[in-house]
């Protein structure tokens, strides 16, 4: 093996090495804030932090000549109100 090849190996290494160093703070922040929110009363239900793909909720398709009509509407009860 060449010097060169050793070298691209070691900066490889080294590289791989610095990504599991932030992976496992990370994973350790998590952890830490999980335990931090369960002692406060304030861990939320384990779905809020397993969002998979199939869970996310599509917003109605609305053209913008109804979005702009809807929103003159809620501008006139907004005048309204005050």
């Amino acid at each position: 093996m060449e010097l060169w090849e050793f070298n691209c190996c070691v900066k490889a290494f080294n590289k791989r090495q610095a990504e599991q160093g932030k992976e496992l703070i990370s994973t350790s922040w998590q952890t830490a804030s999980f335990t931090g929110a369960a002692f406060a009363g304030k861990l939320k239900k384990l779905d809020t932090y397993l969002k998979e793909e199939g869970n996310k909720k599509v917003s109605p398709k609305v053209n913008k000549k109804e979005f702009e009509k809807r929103l003159a509407k809620a501008e006139r009860r907004a005048k309204h109100v005050d």
